[in-house]
């Protein structure tokens, strides 16, 4: 589950599209080395002792320690399964009928209640947990949604609330999902928030492997 920055997929735990600016719609639907400066000294003979100093810099790569403890920690390589739900009970996505999804601690690219709750879970553990929005996809930005002409999603689409769609933005290397929110006879709503944005989020959790 990725953190709320106005950059969203749709399946619950990705990461995705940037929303620029808001355009016209169209329809469809290693660790990291740490930079170490060291000094490498020529010395000349002529006219007396000259010294140049060339500076050569090095990257160190910090090998990840395998987990021990059978304790998720920071740093860690953790295989989960879940299964997510809202308020209602209605299941919005899992992992369960696919392959366990891998969360390394820290890297944030899940959305951080996710995150804090896989710490301190054990191998093989079971856990259930809430996820408020804040720590979800934040918030409704109601800066995020649009009223356009109906016409300008073209004569051949019929918009219904819910409805995904594509927006083209000249900044985005790909579409940019949208849902349609509300639709009158002039207009149409256009929401780029987040579906699951304001929602408070339920999830079951299995850690798979620790790594």
């Amino acid at each position: 589950m990725h953190g709320h920055d106005h950059s969203h997929t749709h399946d619950g735990c990705g990461c995705g599209h940037e929303h620029g600016k808001k355009e016209k719609a169209c329809c469809g639907d290693g660790s990291c080395g740490k930079g170490e400066c060291g000094c490498a000294h020529e010395h000349g003979h002529e006219h007396g002792h000259e010294h140049s100093h060339e500076h050569v810099h090095t990257t160190s790569l910090k090998a990840r320690v395998p987990n021990t403890t059978g304790i998720v920690g920071e740093g860690d390589v953790v295989l989960v399964h879940y299964t997510g739900t809202l308020d209602d009970g209605s299941e919005f996505d899992s992992s369960i009928d696919r392959d366990p999804i891998e969360v390394v601690m820290g890297e944030h690219r899940v959305i951080k209640g996710f995150e804090l709750g896989l710490k301190g879970m054990k191998k093989g553990e079971k856990k259930k947990i809430t996820i408020e929005a804040m720590d979800a996809y934040g918030d409704v930005n109601p800066e995020l949604q649009q009223d356009v002409p109906r016409e300008a999603l073209g004569d051949d689409l019929t918009p219904e609330v819910g409805m995904m769609l594509a927006m083209q933005h000249p900044a985005a290397p790909t579409p940019i999902p949208v849902r349609v929110a509300a639709v009158t006879d002039e207009t149409v709503t256009l929401d780029l928030n987040h579906p699951l944005a304001g929602k408070r989020l339920h999830f079951a959790l299995e850690v798979v492997d620790i790594k």
